[in-house]
């Protein structure tokens, strides 16, 4: 999308200007009063644009009073403003005199100059009025379009008071839209003041919407067969040929200088339309529908505009209006440039800078302009400048790889970038900081606190990273703090760096001593688990500290009961052992030990101990056990016999 042309000419080409001979001292502006009546008559398919210029001229200079016979100053000619394509100009004075009228060579706006010889010469006091009309028909130029069915034409008035009246056909049949710009307008009569100006007073589209034909064509991008139809206004058949020969050879070239493939349908629609229809800019692109898209140009508009549009077609990729109207017009203008020579044919006019100081991500989202007031004007225009300087700026700073690498990534991750997002890609794909440039053009100055803390965010990740690689840590924490960074949650990330780095703090004497515990369990042929090391590696180094003292303890229990259960023996303490076999709560330990289960290892190490330390009094009490079995034993003998004797004889007494 892009905005109409005439919203930025420049004021030099519209300039009025007076020739004197020779020149006075005083300025035109103070010594000279100019009225103006100017008549705009469009006919289309009737007969060509007529406009008309009645003008009047004061001289109020008194240096160009006469002195006699003497060389004087006085005014002999002006210079009137006429639209490109002009003819049969002719101009004549309030008496009917002819007067001679010359053009000068056109450049790059709707107008050139007409200047006009007065046919006696002006002086001090003294007024001359003229007359000067011309036509214009089949005119093709920058921001002005005559043709049977469609008139785009700025509407230009002059001098220090001018009245503008404009004749157009009749609603049936019809599209009419008169905007004004500089001048008061009532109905189709504008009124104009100044010193000596020129005024785009306003502009006028007549199109005849239902006086349309097309053509259809394929254009090969890449993998996909893009079916394209166009429509256009009858009469212009040259210039839909024109256009598909843009589209056909623009397509893939846009393709490649994006630098990712053409996303969109196989089904494109491209049309001329009116202000209506693109909602008075020069152009407009829309993808509404997932099986078509439709573009839709102004028949005035110059063919950078079509690539434009054409270029928008891959503007799904951003999230800001800036990022998607700025590359449409980098890549409409690289387009051109590679393009066979001649096949641009028409270029826009040279502009100065917008004096706006538009941050462009507070540039607004697309409104219609139709009627819009000089403000919202000037914002668009700004919007529309500053992002193009900016993104070449980029380019010239980061070069253009740099930033179809970024794309191509945009388009692999299925979401559009805000401006926040493009640069924290465009600096890790393009390798250079540009958060100063976004500052000063893309963000509004409130941002520059949080744009302190995320350069102090980055560049302390990247001396953790670099600690972590040193010491073979895993990329788990600065992932995290990477994570933060990119959501630009930065006070969350500086906090999380801030605990790393304290983590740091008693990281070697961690390290000492998993590798004295390593050395204490291999001792003890010990297999310790890597649970340890790899808490540690993965930044959990509270836990691999519980861990380690867990197994410190596991391993001196170890030792100690092994030491205990190893020792030489008397019978007594064998005896005691038999049964609560020592070694197999050590066995238990060290497998508990190996699958890093400590507490585990500490139990079975301790139980093991226990039995080694208990072995006499477990003697002891099996022995009182024996004796104690060995006495019920002798007593059920005992009394086994007696209730034998007693059944011998019934009758002993009892």
């Amino acid at each position: 999308m892009r905005i109409w042309r005439w919203l930025t000419f420049a004021a030099a080409s519209l300039a009025l200007l007076l020739a004197v001979r020779p020149a006075p001292a005083a300025t035109a502006e103070d010594a000279v009063h100019i009225k103006s009546h100017v008549s705009y008559d469009v006919r289309p398919g009737q007969e060509p644009v007529h406009v008309a210029w009645d003008v009047t001229f004061e001289n109020n200079d008194p240096q160009t009073t006469a002195e006699g016979e003497d060389t004087v100053f006085f005014y002999e000619n002006l210079t009137i403003p006429v639209l490109r394509g002009a003819s049969a100009v002719s101009a004549t004075s309030s008496s009917g005199q002819p007067l001679a009228v010359s053009l000068g060579e056109p450049g790059r706006s709707a107008t050139v100059s007409a200047y006009v010889s007065f046919d006696r010469a002006v002086f001090y006091g003294e007024s001359y009025s003229f007359s000067l009309s011309y036509e214009l028909a089949e005119v093709r130029a920058p921001s002005l379009l005559v043709t049977p069915s469609y008139v785009y034409l700025p509407v230009i008035a002059g001098g220090d008071e001018s009245t503008v009246t404009v004749s157009s056909p009749a609603s049936n049949g019809w599209n009419v839209t008169l905007e004004a710009s500089q001048c008061a307008q009532n109905g189709t009569t504008f009124t104009c003041s100044g010193a000596d100006a020129a005024f785009l007073a306003a502009v006028l589209e007549v199109s005849k919407p239902d006086a349309t034909a097309s053509l259809a064509f394929d254009v090969p991008v890449g993998p996909k067969n893009i079916s394209v139809t166009m429509s256009y206004f009858q009469g212009e058949s040259g210039v839909a040929e024109h256009m598909k020969d843009l589209v056909t050879t623009g397509l893939p070239l846009i393709q490649e200088l994006y630098g990712f493939p053409y996303p969109g349908p196989t089904k494109l629609r491209v049309a001329q339309g009116g202000q209506q229809a693109v909602l008075g800019y020069e152009g407009i692109t829309s993808c509404g529908q997932a099986a078509n898209c439709s573009v839709i140009v102004s028949p005035a508009a110059d063919d950078i505009t079509v690539l434009h549009e054409l270029a928008h077609l891959w503007s799904g990729i951003y999230g800001k209006r800036w990022l998607s109207e700025g590359f449409a017009q980098l890549i409409a203008e690289e387009t051109a440039r590679a393009l066979p020579a001649g096949l641009v044919a028409s270029q826009p006019p040279e502009k100065e800078p917008s004096p706006t100081d538009l941050r462009l991500d507070e540039w607004g989202n697309v409104a219609s302009l139709i009627g819009a007031n000089e403000s919202a004007l000037n914002v668009e225009n700004a919007g529309y400048d500053r992002s193009l300087r900016f993104v070449h700026l980029l380019e010239a700073e980061l070069g253009g790889e740099a930033l179809r690498q970024v794309n191509a990534a945009l388009a692999a991750s299925g979401t559009s970038a805000d401006s926040k997002r493009y640069l924290d890609l465009i600096e890790k794909l393009g390798g250079k900081r540009v958060d100063d440039l976004f500052a000063k053009w893309v963000f509004p100055s409130s941002i520059q606190p949080v744009l302190a803390k995320r350069r102090l965010a980055q560049e302390r990740l990247q001396e953790l990273i670099g600690r972590a690689a040193d010491k073979s840590l895993s990329t788990d924490v600065p992932d995290d703090i990477r994570a933060n960074i990119d959501a630009w949650r930065f006070d969350n990330a500086i906090a999380a760096t801030d605990k790393a780095e304290s983590d740091f703090a008693g990281y070697e004497e961690l390290k000492q001593a998993l590798s004295d515990l390593t050395s204490d369990a291999e001792a003890q042929g010990l297999s310790l688990s890597p649970s340890i090391s790899d808490a540690i590696q993965n930044w959990e180094f509270d836990k691999g500290r519980r861990m380690l003292a867990d197994a410190v303890l596991a391993v001196d229990a170890y030792a100690s009961s092994r030491e205990q259960v190893d020792a030489r023996r008397g019978l007594w303490k064998r005896l005691g052992l038999v049964g609560a076999d020592p070694n197999n709560d050590l066995t238990h330990a060290s497998e508990a030990f190996a699958r890093g289960d400590f507490r585990e290892s500490l139990n079975h190490a301790n139980q093991a101990g226990a039995k080694a330390q208990a072995a006499s009094g477990m003697a002891f009490r099996k022995l009182l056990g024996l004796a104690l079995v060995s006495a019920v034993c002798a007593g059920g003998i005992g009394t086994a016999i007696w209730t034998s004797r007693k059944r011998e004889n019934p009758f002993s007494p009892v």
